[in-house]
């Protein structure tokens, strides 16, 4: 999928799940915003190799067991790092919130890499759920539209 298309999808989904369970503010929107850029990136960004001259998915950050690693890793420092940079006093449930957040982007990312050719790991096997293009524009613009939906429906 298009950048575009992971960012809008799993900041809708983010924003979701903090209103659901009670948890969304002004801090936890710009926290979801931030995790949202930084986990797709990292794992567009690192999990990418070429190979032949073509770029293919890596398991580093494509597999279902290391990207949600990544995320909590990335949600984990995302709270800790602006508390000890301050000397805040800092609650372990705010650590699992980050946490959470970084692991629920990083598996829609998966979710949506899942449905294209390459597809994701599962382990050292890739696996792909659907055999669309990565810019299949009808995939893309479903993805924006139910993120969008997502957001909209965290706010009603």
């Amino acid at each position: 999928m298009k950048a575009v298309t992971h960012n809008i999808f799993s900041f809708g989904l983010s924003i979701f799940l903090l209103s659901k369970t009670g948890h969304l503010s002004a801090i936890s929107l710009l926290v979801a915003l931030w995790l949202t850029f930084v986990v797709n990136t990292l794992i567009d960004v690192f999990g990418h190799r070429r190979k032949n001259g073509v770029p293919v998915r890596s398991f580093v950050t494509h597999s279902v067991f290391t990207a949600p690693l990544w995320g909590a890793l990335v949600g984990i420092a995302t709270i800790i790092l602006p508390y000890s940079v301050f000397s805040l006093p800092i609650d372990s449930a705010l650590e699992l919130l980050g946490a959470g957040l970084g692991v629920a982007i990083a598996y829609t990312h998966l979710l949506l890499d899942a449905l294209t050719q390459a597809g994701v790991y599962l382990g050292r096997r890739r696996i792909a759920i659907a055999h669309m293009s990565y810019d299949n524009p009808a995939l893309n613009l479903a993805f924006i539209v139910l993120g969008l939906l997502l957001l909209a429906a965290a706010f009603f």
